[in-house]
């Protein structure tokens, strides 16, 4: 509703400018932010500056010329003038009592469908992400590609887009050929591993039972798949390193390359049983997947080949001194050491970028537009496929593939490393974080049984990393804090749930819990009323702007103001002790709004919101 209000702001100011300046502008060339300070109003323009040079007018006639010919949208009392810094405002103020009524009427009846628009109706969007490497259990450095991504697909549903999600699977690279050597060799039966002082493996060949420190290290989840799986490729790894093995598992990885079924087929039970397990993991998390893609298939279905075959028809393609061959993409600003981008190498294997290359071929033609979570470390390789597949003539507009990068969690304390040993899976991070606020869940509700505490304290601690990786920029790095993420008073997941919990509980005391029946008449009494109402208008602005800009921490930003402000909203206006029936039935209907808007918010994030806490 609010950004419907703006646009017929738009719309009058467009007309307040032809008619006072004979200037014609289209509605959307109008700057209209909505407010967050309500002393200024509900919006705000500073359209009066822009229009400095084609009048040759001062700001403060502008402003006067246009409000004279302002005329008022519903909603809209009033439009003022200030000047801050320099700058002439256009200030809107709406109706109150009128627009509030609206507001609370419309969440109300829309319910779980607050916010929601159908802006993309009709429209596909091909979503990938998380596609984590096959070497073992999801860690936390890694997971917020999960996160985001599943934030974004919910966003993206949210403005109207069907959205396909798909997870793609390296399951012929060096890593996974690593492992799958390791385990016909049975490295783990012939070596002990151990760690030294600097917490580097050391292997030792035994010729009786062998000892596997990382067993002892993550005992909890010794026969989950994707831990087994790590348990190999750990020792494996140092076993290559420390007796020059890599031409043998080079060998293996080209076979995979030149498509040899047989080696590809050695290579799919790691994959497999790999994918089994972070599957688990990502449920636990509430993550699922429509579709899986594997690397192999478009090396089997002659994609891969006939992509090397297209490059060397470009202008850019050269040969190597080396034998491979390449594309040069300086010109496009993407220099590489050597003359170029290798997609080709000597024996002519292709290399990862070709594979990724038909893939992206293959995603373009399955949607309206593609969109893909990647790490910061991978910010050089996305310009050069674009550009590739540009050059290629299969990328034909910039928006029908864009990229979401992201910065990696690290844990205080801890250096992660895979291929050492050290990591902090995300299984873990969830159990010790589930045992927190357990602790805290029976401290503040003494009353439940351990059923309940249970149940909740696992929404709590899902939600508090879910949360706390998410308010976060995505660019912005982030290091992970158990006391910052279960935060029942700040900035983090369980204050807003605790927010929705309080606003249920005043709905059960009310007797309205499940009660749906809408006021004839909303009245607000007092500026905490407003303030609710207002913040609570701007949802659906918020989840439009977040799911555009690729920007899902403005989920997370928003749900801390709602839950704040309704806390002070709380204890300002009683709710059920409210003097005139009339005024109690206007804030139960204001807490409804609240509770329904802060559980779609949750929702969007992949956060469940608790009626106890």
């Amino acid at each position: 509703m609010i950004d419907e209000i703006r646009v017929e702001i738009k719309k009058s100011l467009a007309k307040a400018v032809q008619e006072a300046f004979q200037l014609s502008k289209s509605p959307d060339e109008i700057p209209v932010d909505i407010q967050t300070k309500p002393e200024f109003g509900e919006f705000s323009s500073n359209l009066c500056i822009q229009l400095l040079k084609p009048t040759g007018k001062k700001q403060e006639e502008i402003a006067l010329d246009i409000i004279l010919r302002f005329e008022r949208p519903e909603f809209v009392d009033k439009i003022e003038v200030m000047e801050a810094g320099g700058v002439h405002y256009l200030n809107l103020f709406l109706d109150f009592p009128t627009f509030g009524d609206k507001v609370l009427r419309e969440v109300l009846s829309s319910k779980d469908d607050y916010g929601k628009s159908d802006y993309h109706k009709g429209q596909k969007l091909l979503l990938e992400h998380s596609s984590i490497n096959p070497t073992g259990p999801i860690n936390v450095g890694r997971v917020r590609n999960s996160l985001i991504g599943d934030t974004m697909a919910g966003l993206a549903r949210a403005v109207g887009w069907d959205v396909e999600t798909h997870f793609y699977v390296d399951d012929m690279g060096k890593q996974v050929a690593t492992i799958a050597w390791g385990i016909e060799n049975k490295v783990t039966e012939k070596y002990s591993l151990t760690f030294d002082e600097r917490g580097e493996p050391v292997l030792e060949e035994t010729d009786g039972q062998a000892e596997n420190e990382l067993l002892s290290r993550y005992e909890k989840y010794a026969d989950k798949p994707d831990f087994k799986v790590f348990f190999t490729y750990v020792p494996t790894t140092k076993l290559i390193e420390n007796e020059n093995l890599d031409s043998e598992i080079d060998e293996l990885a080209e076979r995979c390359e030149e498509g040899d079924e047989e080696s590809l087929g050695r290579l799919k039970k790691v994959v497999d049983d790999v994918l089994a397990g972070q599957k688990q993991t990502l449920e636990r998390l509430g993550i699922t997947f429509d579709v899986f893609d594997f690397e192999s298939r478009f090396v089997l279905d002659g994609s891969a080949q006939r992509a090397i075959e297209d490059l060397k028809e470009l202008p850019q393609s050269l040969k190597l001194d080396t034998g491979a061959n390449a594309i040069d993409l300086s010109e496009f600003g993407l220099e590489r050491r050597g003359g170029g981008t290798v997609f080709q190498r000597p024996n002519g294997t292709s290399v990862y970028i070709v594979r990724d290359v038909a893939y992206h071929r293959w995603k373009l033609g399955q949607a309206d537009a593609n969109l893909i979570v990647l790490g910061e470390d991978h910010k050089v390789e996305f310009k050069e496929l674009k550009t590739i597949l540009k050059l290629l003539g299969d990328l034909k507009d910039d928006n029908l593939l864009d990229v979401v990068h992201f910065a990696f969690v690290g844990m205080k304390g801890r250096r992660m490393s895979t291929r050492k040993g050290v990591i902090v899976s995300i299984d873990e991070l969830m159990d010790e974080g589930i045992d927190r606020a357990e602790k805290e869940v029976r401290k503040r509700n003494e009353e439940l049984d351990d059923e309940k505490v249970v149940e909740i304290a696992k929404q709590v601690a899902i939600g508090a990393i879910k949360y706390h990786m998410l308010k976060v920029q995505t660019m912005k790095p982030l290091t992970f804090s158990w006391e910052d993420a279960l935060d029942f008073e700040g900035d983090a997941a369980p204050y807003v749930q605790y927010a929705h919990a309080r606003a249920s509980s005043i709905l059960r005391r009310g007797g309205v819990f499940e009660d749906t029946t809408i006021p004839e008449n909303i009245v607000f009494t007092n500026e905490s009323e407003k303030d609710l109402t207002r913040l609570i208008s701007h949802f659906p602005s918020i989840i439009f702007t977040a799911a555009a800009e690729r920007r899902p921490h403005l989920l997370p930003d928003y749900a801390y103001k709602l839950a704040t402000q309704f806390t002070e909203f709380y204890h300002k206006s009683p709710v059920l002790g409210a003097e005139e029936e009339e005024v109690k039935e206007s804030r139960i209907a204001m807490v409804k709004a609240t509770r329904q808007t802060l559980k779609n918010c949750l929702s969007l994030l992949g956060i469940e919101s608790p009626d106890r806490m």
